[in-house]
């Protein structure tokens, strides 16, 4: 079955294996990593820390809503901070 329907086949633990795969191997192991020293080094108002923070925003943004269905309890407490924000903008 195709990642797309394991929520209509309520497969929720598949959705959570798969987006905290995503989470370690792909943004935790490179992309934060790279991240993360943009915005310890750049400064505060430059473009590429900037570009970073909202990139962040956007990643968030996203796990949140692919999440929110099998476990609505923390996107709740997220989507109230980070998606009614819009971004800190």
């Amino acid at each position: 079955m195709e990642k797309t329907g394991w929520y209509g086949a309520f497969e929720f633990h598949r959705v959570y294996q798969a987006v905290n795969e995503f989470a370690i191997v792909d943004l935790s192991a490179f992309y934060l990593d790279v991240l993360k020293d943009r915005m310890y080094t750049f400064a505060p108002t430059s473009l590429a820390r900037r570009s970073a923070q909202t990139v962040l925003w956007q990643i968030t943004e996203a796990l949140v809503r692919l999440v929110a269905p099998s476990s609505p309890s923390p996107p709740t407490k997220c989507g109230s901070i980070c998606l009614t924000s819009k971004g800190g903008r």
